[in-house]
């Protein structure tokens, strides 16, 4: 169920990520109430789709035929037509030769005899049409040939001599059949290659690359590997769930493995589909799964990040890495515009435009209400797209992140709008980031003093150092005395991501 606390947070600054065409078929957000033990296979292993591809980069499937069936050819691009040259310069035709096709016989001459004149012209005063053909529209055929007319009896009904025709309709032509076997009535998990990292738990934010296809579809319906960049998602819990055949499917598979899933519509999506990402209704569909990372439920920020002194009107207490306490004057007026405060650094590396960072966060509005906590609401490593602050109309309280060191403590201000809704305050404990890249294949581990990977991200200079100016992102110059992720802030909502 959505957490009210979690969705009055999420009208400021939340967008949902996920997989495309892979999400929830529900608009409301929810944990899955299917099993959550591991999923394995109950049918013979030569009744599953063979897969093939390279780990992160690429993948295929190839179903399996029934006896004597032969696979359709595969689809090839359609070719296209060339472009018709350009006529040249009109000329008349020579004498006793007709104009080409389409085309007008110059003004004042009569198309050679025996040829129907183009097309919506009436034939020379006093001739008639060539023989066979009806004159045009609203005229009447030439005096004295009326009896020459020949009429089908079978055209017109009760014609003498007229046949009896059958008003039955033509049967519709019947589908060709598919020269697959039937698939697998249960939820099939197969691993294709074991990894050796940790084991996937419920509830736990996976990054994955993946290709879907519906059972003996020859194209995919969703891929990410072309992008050369993983996706991450809550397997079976807000903010975004993927289809239960994911949340049941991965569940105990290990980092750096790939997974094959065959997902019948009871752990897809249903008996309506899904229009959106083409798969009709009551369809088995079909994944490749490449397990690149995970994030516990309970996954935290550095509890050793380094304090930096700064001073700011919202008391906020608590340990690093716990929930923390926010309180709010009540003589202080919400800011004009996002701000952005450090109140630790981490020592992991810098998030980047664009970047799907791991978060925890609590927030409260200007009133002193609960406006969602991530802590107590069991969301926990919360993935946010890190949209930057530049342009209008793609600001959010996460956009300040951008240049931020993971496992740092942020304060993020969020100004009212137009009574729409009260100020919010933040506080953003950064736990990691997802990996991101092609063929980047990298477990992540966040520890009690550390969140690190064993590739970071190029350009990452670890924490950084305090009262550097280099916390804001890069460009950015706040208001003298102030420390805020855009210069502009008066009129645009910071609810708008520009997603």
């Amino acid at each position: 169920m959505r957490r009210v606390s979690l969705a009055a947070v999420c009208v400021l600054v939340c967008a949902a990520v996920g997989l495309s065409g892979c999400g929830s078929p529900s608009d409301e957000a929810a944990e899955s109430t299917a099993p959550t033990t591991p999923v394995g296979v109950s049918v013979e292993e030569a009744d599953l789709p063979e897969v093939g591809g390279e780990f992160t980069k690429s993948a295929t499937l190839t179903f399996p035929l029934k006896p004597g069936a032969t696979p359709p050819p595969s689809p090839t691009p359609e070719a296209e037509e060339p472009e018709a040259e350009p006529p040249a310069d009109a000329e008349a035709p020579p004498e006793g030769e007709a104009p080409p096709e389409g085309e007008a016989p110059p003004e004042g001459e009569t198309p050679p005899e025996g040829e129907a004149p183009p097309e919506g012209e009436a034939p020379p005063e006093g001739e008639a049409p060539p023989e066979g053909e009806a004159p045009p529209e609203g005229e009447a055929p030439p005096e004295g040939d009326a009896a020459d007319l020949e009429l089908d009896p079978n055209a017109v009904e009760g014609a003498e001599g007229a046949e009896e025709l059958d008003a039955s309709p033509s049967p519709s032509p019947s589908e060709t059949p598919s020269p697959y076997i039937d698939p697998p009535e249960t939820l099939q998990s197969k691993v294709i290659t074991e990894g050796d990292g940790e084991e996937i738990q419920p509830f736990d934010a996976v990054t994955v690359y993946y290709r879907g296809q519906v059972w003996g579809a020859q194209e995919a319906f969703d891929e990410n590997y072309p992008y050369g960049s993983p996706s991450t998602m809550t397997l079976g819990r807000w903010p975004s769930p993927p289809i239960d055949g994911w949340n049941r499917g991965l569940v105990g598979k290990k980092v750096n493995s790939r997974v094959l899933l065959v997902i019948p519509p009871a752990d897809g999506y249903g008996v309506e589909g899904n229009e959106s990402a083409g798969i009709k209704p009551d369809s088995v569909i079909v994944f490749v799964v490449d397990i690149v990372a995970r994030f516990a439920q309970d996954a935290q920020a550095e509890t050793g990040a380094e304090p930096t002194g700064e001073k700011v009107d919202i008391q906020v207490t608590g340990a690093l890495g716990e929930a923390p306490t926010i309180g709010i004057p009540g003589d202080l007026t919400p800011p004009e515009y996002v701000t952005t405060t450090v109140l630790a650094t981490g020592t992991g590396e810098e998030i980047q435009e664009g970047d799907t960072a791991l978060l925890q966060f609590k927030a409260v509005d200007w009133t002193g209400e609960d406006a969602g906590d991530t802590w107590a609401s069991g969301a926990g490593s919360y993935p946010q797209y890190i949209a930057s602050s530049t342009g209008e109309d793609t600001v959010n309280a996460f956009s300040g992140l951008v240049g931020l060191t993971v496992g740092s403590r942020v304060l993020v201000q969020t100004p009212a709008k137009q009574d729409q809704y009260q100020g919010v305050a933040i506080v953003i404990d950064i736990v990691a980031v997802a990996p991101r890249g092609e063929g980047m294949s990298t477990e992540i581990v966040v520890g009690d003093d550390e969140a690190t990977s064993d590739q970071p991200a190029e350009g990452d200079q670890g924490a950084t150092p305090e009262g550097e100016e280099g916390s804001e992102p890069e460009g950015e110059q706040p208001p003298e005395g102030e420390t805020t992720s855009t210069p502009d802030g008066s009129e645009t909502d910071p609810a708008d991501t520009g997603q």
